[in-house]
């Protein structure tokens, strides 16, 4: 990413705590939008922990919601809290220009913690 006023850029490795947390101390928040699957969660999470900052915001695809009680997307192969959110035909949907301004609004107001929440159309 080209440098801009207001995010500050700073490059780090995810999977190693005792580097990552430095880098991001005195934050207001981290902003992951790394594919857990091919990942180490667990490494980016003790990071965060360590550096004191107080939110971890996590962008992730549709996947793990259900797609019915206790049935996820991915086990179902089709396309939400955790159920998905569709419009009169079925189709779920959403601009990234709309997922942008709900996750700023997210980081910005916080109503969601602790819990997975999503926005469509």
């Amino acid at each position: 990413m080209a440098p801009r006023p207001g995010p500050i850029l700073r490059e780090g490795d995810a999977t190693q705590p005792s580097t990552l947390a430095p880098l991001i101390a005195g934050d207001d928040a981290v902003v992951s939008a790394s594919r857990f699957q091919t990942s180490d969660a667990n490494a980016l999470i003790n990071a965060v922990k360590r550096s004191g900052v107080k939110r971890l915001l996590v962008v992730g695809g549709a996947g793990s919601l259900e797609v019915a009680p206790g049935k996820a997307l991915v086990d179902s192969l089709r396309l939400g809290g955790d159920q998905m959110l569709v419009d009169a035909k079925g189709k779920s949907w959403i601009s990234m220009e709309d997922f942008a301004i709900a996750f700023v609004d997210e980081l910005e107001h916080p109503k969601h913690s602790r819990q997975r929440f999503t926005v469509g159309y």
